[in-house]
């Protein structure tokens, strides 16, 4: 028995950058919780870390504000037991 060397289905991400670029191995998308499609994210690891990092820096003040009432959220909660 010879171990070969399994191969890995490519796919194409979906930003602007790597549109017109090779696709790239599946190990490169994060999975998708949607059970239609591939089961796979259509922006890579790297775009989708990319834009989050973006859009934390762009909405500071709004995930400030969110974080600031969940954490009031969840006192009320632990105080209502």
């Amino acid at each position: 028995m010879t171990d070969q060397p399994k191969s890995e289905s490519l796919k194409r991400c979906s930003c602007r950058e790597h549109r017109s670029d090779n696709p790239v191995p599946l190990s490169e998308f994060w999975k998708s919780n949607y059970k239609w499609g591939d089961g796979y994210q259509s922006y890579c690891r790297s775009c989708t870390t990319r834009y989050t990092k973006r859009w934390r820096v762009v909405n500071a003040d709004h995930l400030r504000a969110y974080r600031h009432q969940r954490l009031l959220n969840l006192k009320d909660k632990q105080g209502s037991y």
